[in-house]
């Protein structure tokens, strides 16, 4: 913590500061507001009033953010405020000091100001400034005096922000054990076959900090669609949270639309009551960001760079290299209306990158439209990932490409896609396919220690409630940048699945066939004829001996364009 003293010291030097640029100033106001008294550090009044928090480190910026929001923007209108701010003390000066070397560190260290814009100044985004104290007065007074009409959103520190928020949330999900974090991301065969963690060695802690950002996606997902549609879906009301499962409450009213990819996760009931002081800060830092405002480019942006990869990682939510998810779309996308499936889509990267190329190639003959937009993201593009975690990020993206366009649904779902053929019907989110032990499979399992029992069947609903379903067919365009995993880690009962489930092409496998090679199968499975694979592939596909099978298909049944 800043002594009192010191922050005291730094917030009247900053008032002085401000006097002096002709701003009126006054220090430790104390204001009646809608949610009980408040004193306000610096209240300031000229074309309009302006409240300064001047008293957060940067590594508490999410609550200052959250305090200004909950405490002043949500009652502006009473209170007749135009905006806020927030003013960072750096490191330094969180050891007591004397006065006169708080005044000399005052004019050489960096400060941090953040402002918070009134929710209808759709121009004037959340931004962060750094400066010297003179340098922070400096651009203070001239949003107080002179409000520029338009203020950039700086991306960064949004994203900044919100992992600090996620941070903060792991704590109140120490609680979570391994059993219910795997129900969380997928179920036993995904963490024994697909991630291939032995029970009881699961990474808690990296799968707890997964579940915080999965709630930090649908609190900023809920707040993008509550701007979009009022009518339909209400602002969530800080204080009127009564418990972290109230959250829940708002995001049914979006599952009986459908975004089942983003709010079929429950991850609100599992936090514990003494969290929700926090919570509700929480909900004020992401409203006051105002993502509603952020461009689609912009907005998909942050979606995108916003879980770390490392937490990635450990869900196995990778995504591809954006330019070359660019590239890959651009090569094999030759119609606006072409049908486009990634079987294994991870967050989403490819989708995006085909949506971008689509609506391309049809803004050069019309004009693009909301029925475009829905028909892009509800018919057009299909993506499929067996983690949940992933499907979550890529329906995020993917809808929010044109965000003032609303779309009942996006064509993502969660499945085990190497045992689907076209014409299966599968949930669009809400189940998970986990493996059946099939007949002819049942005495190989019993060989290697394998019990039918442990074999978890049929669809796990992840809402407790029925879902749309998607009807496979077969596709013009298969992008995919498939799992990469190695023969020598696909665990043997679950190679044993695969090769039965690719019985149609024996003749092209080899029994050190990596993971990806299966993946391939299952595009040319699903592609139109004179459609196009596109796939990011391992360079050894071209030379190595397991993957002799896959040259032959290729060489029998395709022409090869790019490599």
């Amino acid at each position: 913590m800043i002594p009192r003293g010191t922050e005291n010291m730094i917030t009247a030097l900053l008032r002085e500061e401000l006097e002096r640029r002709s701003v009126k100033a006054q220090a430790f106001v104390s204001l009646n507001t809608p949610a009980g008294r408040r004193e306000v550090d610096i209240y300031c009044r000229d074309g309009g009033v302006y409240l300064i928090e001047a008293k957060f480190r940067e590594a508490d910026l999410w609550k200052a953010v959250g305090k200004i929001q909950n405490d002043y923007i949500r009652y502006h209108r009473d209170l007749g405020i135009n905006g806020g701010f927030a003013v960072l003390y750096p490191e330094e000066l969180s050891r007591p000091l004397r006065p006169e070397e708080v005044r000399r560190l005052a004019r050489e260290l960096k400060f941090k100001m953040v402002t918070v814009f009134l929710p209808e100044d759709v121009r004037r985004n959340f931004h962060v400034v750094e400066g010297s104290l003179e340098e922070i007065a400096d651009k203070l007074a001239k949003y107080i005096l002179t409000p520029p009409s338009y203020v950039e959103p700086s991306i960064e520190w949004i994203i900044r922000t919100l992992r600090d928020v996620a941070h903060a949330l792991t704590v109140s999900l120490r609680h979570l054990t391994g059993r219910q974090l795997e129900d969380l991301f997928g179920g036993r065969h995904v963490f024994r076959n697909i991630l291939q963690y032995e029970e009881g060695k699961y990474p808690v802690e990296d799968l707890r900090l997964a579940s915080a950002y999965l709630l930090v996606n649908q609190l900023l997902f809920y707040h993008v669609l509550s701007k979009r549609r009022p009518e339909q879906f209400e602002e969530i009301d800080p204080d009127r949270l009564r418990a972290p499962r109230d959250l829940s409450k708002y995001f049914s009213r979006v599952l009986d639309v459908n975004y089942r990819a983003v709010f079929s996760y429950d991850v609100s009931s599992m936090i514990p009551q003494g969290f929700l002081p926090e919570l509700k800060v929480m909900v004020g830092t992401i409203q006051a960001i105002s993502p509603e405002k952020i461009g689609g480019d912009l907005l998909g942006t942050i979606f995108h760079d916003l879980i770390p990869f490392e937490t990635r990682k450990t869900v196995a939510a990778f995504y591809t290299n954006v330019l070359a998810a660019e590239l890959l779309a651009w090569l094999s996308i030759d119609k606006h209306d072409a049908k486009v499936a990634d079987l294994a889509c991870g967050s989403g990267g490819l989708l995006v990158a085909a949506y971008r190329r689509k609506k391309w190639l049809l803004t050069r003959e019309k004009e693009f439209t909301e029925e475009d937009h829905k028909r892009f993201v509800e018919e057009d593009l299909l993506g499929i990932d067996i983690m949940p975690f992933a499907a979550n990020i890529a329906a995020c993206q993917l809808s929010l490409q044109s965000p003032e366009y609303f779309t009942d649904k996006v064509n993502i779902a969660v499945w085990d896609s190497t045992e689907l053929k076209p014409g299966d019907r599968i949930p669009s989110i809400a189940g998970v396919k986990i493996l059946k032990v099939q007949t002819k499979l049942e005495e190989i399992a019993s060989e290697i220690g394998f019990k039918p029992e442990d074999a978890e069947k049929g669809v796990v609903s992840l809402s407790g409630e029925a879902s749309e379903e998607i009807k496979l067919g077969k596709y013009d365009v298969i992008l995919m940048n498939p799992p990469f995993t190695r023969q020598e880690r696909i665990p043997r009962y679950y190679k044993s699945v695969l090769n039965e489930r690719f019985r149609e092409y024996e003749d092209y496998l080899h029994g050190q066939l990596g993971y990806f090679g299966y993946f391939m199968f299952l595009s040319d499975r699903f592609i139109k004829k004179g459609g196009r694979m596109a796939l990011v592939l391992p360079a050894t596909v071209l030379r190595i001996r397991s993957c002799e099978g896959l040259r032959k298909l290729l060489a029998e049944h395709y022409h090869v364009e790019h490599i």
